[in-house]
């Protein structure tokens, strides 16, 4: 592997952890100091992307809640 390989691969596993952080602090309210990193709130902003859609979930054919409605 050569070296600028190997500093994209760095870089993709570091903007992956960014955005999932960004996913289970959107989930536990939990401010975070990353606000200014763009893979971070791509992450929060998906996570209010789950949290908005859990509801249109169908599961077997019936509309399931979340909310036991």
């Amino acid at each position: 592997m050569n070296k600028e390989y190997i500093e994209h691969e760095k870089a993709f596993h570091k903007n992956l952890q960014d955005f999932k952080q960004g996913v289970i602090d959107y989930f536990l309210e939990s401010p975070s100091s990353e606000s200014d990193n763009y893979y971070y709130n791509l992450g929060k902003e998906f996570g209010d992307y789950l949290y908005c859609s859990q509801e249109d979930m169908i599961i077997d054919g019936k509309h399931k809640s979340l909310h036991g409605e």
